[in-house]
């Protein structure tokens, strides 16, 4: 792929990108699939949603309604000011120089920019002026994973990838810990771009993790294992204890 005005290949600008932003050089993949989830997906019309919306983990799911409508929003309209600082800049930069590349080069050059790029917090902030954000304030998590979740979700956005096709999912991990990630609906099958992994996964290797919430700009859904009884009901009270204890440790 070759800028016919510079003469300067796709790969090397978006490496020195990766460089001026302090991520390293070589963590954009060689090979654009260079996962094997990625590697065995075809590369849909990402504009599109879905033709049938899967529920990520193999769970059941129960939309509740609009983010914006269940959460009060706290965002700032000064957020869009941040679009003149340098990190928001090279951002930029990195999401024009995607363009140029598949679907799968794009998610893996998006989950390997934002894990290792020390504005991932700065993009996440830029979105926060959008009311639908509004839960994310009430679900951090320790780890920061929300932040994280929320620049790749923005970022795949921005190149174009159907709001349908991209959820946060918050979760409880194996080792009892809340943790997000972003989930991405591609061939019937669920990626996951995850804070812990440059390489991209497939939510099959989640063996463990209960899912709770997710959410995109428009649905946000509870979420439980087939097996359990009362499901929703029970789905329910875990997300009221999950607000209740992030509200006493927040505020």
């Amino acid at each position: 792929m070759m800028n016919r005005t510079s003469g300067v290949t796709a790969w090397t600008r978006i490496s020195n990108i990766f460089s001026t932003a302090g991520v390293p050089a070589d963590q954009f993949p060689a090979v654009p699939g260079d996962s094997r989830a990625l590697d065995r997906i075809s590369s849909p019309d990402v504009r599109t949603a879905p033709h049938r919306p899967v529920a990520p983990f193999g769970v059941r799911e129960r939309t509740v309604g609009a983010p914006a409508a269940l959460f009060a929003h706290k965002g700032s309209r000064k957020t869009a000011k941040r679009e003149r600082t340098a990190p928001i800049g090279q951002w930029r930069d990195m999401l024009r120089c995607l363009r140029e590349f598949g679907v799968r080069g794009q998610i893996a050059g998006i989950n390997r920019y934002i894990n290792n790029s020390p504005a991932y917090g700065v993009i996440a902030d830029y979105a926060k002026d959008r009311p639908w954000t509004s839960p994310i304030e009430f679900l951090r998590c320790a780890d920061e994973s929300c932040a994280y979740a929320l620049a790749k979700y923005l970022s795949l956005r921005l190149l174009g990838f159907h709001a349908h096709r991209l959820r946060l999912v918050w979760m409880t991990t194996a080792e009892g810990h809340h943790h997000s990630v972003l989930t991405v609906a591609l061939s019937g099958q669920t990626l996951v771009l995850d804070s812990r992994s440059d390489a991209v996964l497939s939510d099959q290797a989640f063996e463990g993790a209960e899912p709770y919430v997710s959410m995109n700009g428009s649905r946000f859904c509870l979420h439980w294992h087939p097996s359990e009884a009362k499901g929703a009901k029970a789905a329910l009270g875990r997300l009221e204890a999950r607000l209740s204890n992030n509200e006493a440790t927040i505020h």
